[in-house]
């Protein structure tokens, strides 16, 4: 920082340099934070830091102040009578010159980091490297709210977020967020190092990358190093996948591939090598079609294939990959493959219906305007519908998530119904048994009024019975709430809570003790 009376320095160390004399002599003071960004705010000065937040001086740099330690990733910007900064993953904060209430601009969308998209059970929910809590969309992408707004106020780092029945695990920088109820509550633990990914099975969860893998057994509270009899520690992993029988598949960087069929208890080695020129340094996606495996490296661009549960593995050869690296890639079924790719050689998005014989551009239509946001990423494949997310050409107020049909594309599958059909999900009823009350969470949808009168209960020979005076609905927001039973007076025995919602229809099985 330069003006015509002094001069400013920070180092890496937390130290602040001044000098009053164009640099010939200079004082030194520690304020345990490093700045690198001053900004001029009229009689004070503002700088940025990686500790501390923002902080400031009006003695000219002698001393500094804490103004709000919050996580800022760039100068303060002023515009009239607001001031402007960028949180993680370039999300935009408006603040007033107090800096007491600090408010984002941009939720998910617009103008915000896309990382991951993920389905679960007909939602949509969606992710950044940096994002603030986790976003989610009942009716494929037309709207968006936050999922968890313990998240969103903690104003905490989701890297990735995964979800399996009644637990979610929300991974932040040296710690992992776990509720166990759903996401309505959240306990955080400890885990240093670099963990790329989350694997949950039916009784442990897996947490692998290059820092290791580890093994918990009780939701992350304590954890414990995989078997190393086989698969070594020192091994990189860049992905451990599930096939649909329950064997578990580990790619190793180089040294092959491992598999486990007693939920990651023990290991055998498959593989050495992959075939002509292909490493498994970044194999990052992994596919089950009709009994085959195919697995996707990424550096370089390959797909393999096995035949044969994963004992041998052979390349498809596709010409596209010597000429293009993707940054992306789907595999829609066995034939239907979408790239992207925004590097120096062939960029945008293409299309093979033959599994990679040709291929077709098929993003020409997605924006009109080059000065907009185009996309640059399949974040994936969720029903009829393909989802790519956006990088910056300018800052505009434009969504940096797009989105196409399979129909558009000239795709076919195999579809059961052309009837448009709404959304209802429900979870286990807990606690079940029961004794006196049962609820069941679930979700419905957002355009069509859910009502008790939906609700029916049936005993185990298919006879209804009436518990209309018994049954309440306890809505948390509009699209989603518990049922609750009160079966205090039903005879002991298994019944169905039957739940009737539009196009769909789904039965809850209770035990009542």
């Amino acid at each position: 920082y330069t003006n015509d009376d002094f001069l400013l320095i920070s180092t890496s160390f937390g130290n602040i340099l001044r000098s009053e004399d164009n640099g010939k002599t200079w004082s030194s003071f520690n304020i345990g934070a490093t700045v690198f960004d001053y900004f001029d705010d009229g009689d004070r000065i503002l700088a940025s830091s990686n500790l501390l937040g923002i902080i400031g001086s009006i003695d000219k740099g002698k001393s500094w102040q804490i103004i709000k330690q919050v996580p800022i990733q760039s100068k303060v910007y002023k515009k009239e009578d607001k001031y402007f900064f960028l949180g993680f993953g370039n999300l935009v904060y408006e603040t007033s010159s107090t800096f007491e209430e600090i408010n984002r601009t941009n939720l998910i969308f617009p103008n915000s980091k896309v990382d991951y998209v993920y389905s679960n059970n007909d939602t949509l929910l969606s992710v950044g490297s940096f994002s603030r809590g986790v976003q989610y969309s009942t009716d494929l992408g037309e709207n968006w709210n936050s999922y968890y707004p313990y998240l969103e106020q903690e104003q905490v780092a989701v890297s990735y977020f995964r979800k399996k029945d009644n637990q979610v695990y929300c991974k932040v920088p040296y710690n992992v967020y776990v509720s166990t109820n759903y996401g309505s509550t959240f306990d955080l633990f400890p885990i240093f190092g670099i963990y790329s990914d989350l694997l949950i099975l039916d009784d442990k969860v897996l947490i692998y990358g290059n820092s290791g893998r580890l093994i918990s057994k009780d939701y992350c509270k304590t954890t414990e190093l995989m078997d190393t009899t086989v698969l070594k520690s020192n091994f990189k992993i860049s992905k451990i996948a599930q096939a649909m029988n329950g064997d578990l598949f580990a790619f190793s960087t180089f040294n092959g591939v491992f598999k486990s069929s007693d939920n990651a208890d023990s290991w055998t080695k498959l593989v050495d090598s992959l075939p002509t020129d292909t490493t498994f340094a970044s194999i990052h996606y992994f596919y089950e079609f009709g009994g085959n495996y195919y697995a996707v490296n990424s550096i370089p661009s390959r797909i393999i294939k096995s035949t044969d549960k994963g004992t041998t593995w052979q390349q498809i050869e596709i010409e596209l990959f010597n000429e293009i690296q993707f940054s992306s890639l789907e595999m829609i079924n066995e034939n239907n493959i979408i790239i992207s790719s925004n590097g120096n050689s062939l960029k945008g998005f293409r299309l093979s219906t033959d599994q990679g014989k040709n291929w077709k551009q098929i993003d020409n239509d997605f924006t009109p305007n080059p000065e907009d946001l185009l996309p640059i990423r399949i974040n994936g494949i969720f029903g009829k519908y393909i989802f790519a997310d956006g990088g910056y050409a300018k800052f505009k107020g434009q969504g940096s998530l797009f989105r196409t049909s399979k129909e558009k594309l000239g795709i076919t599958t195999n579809v059961e119904s052309e009837i448009e059909r709404n959304y209802l999900y429900t979870y286990p009823p807990y606690p079940n048994p029961a004794k006196s009350e049962v609820k069941v969470l679930f979700y419905w949808d957002i355009n069509i009024p859910m009502i008790t009168d939906d609700i029916s209960i049936y005993d185990i020979t298919g006879k209804k019975i009436d518990a209309v005076d018994n049954i309440s609905l306890v809505k948390q927001e509009s699209h989603y709430g518990n049922l609750i039973w009160d079966c205090s007076s039903a005879q002991p025995g298994i019944y169905l809570i039957n739940i009737k919602h539009g196009t769909e229809e789904k039965a809850v099985k209770v035990v009542v003790e």
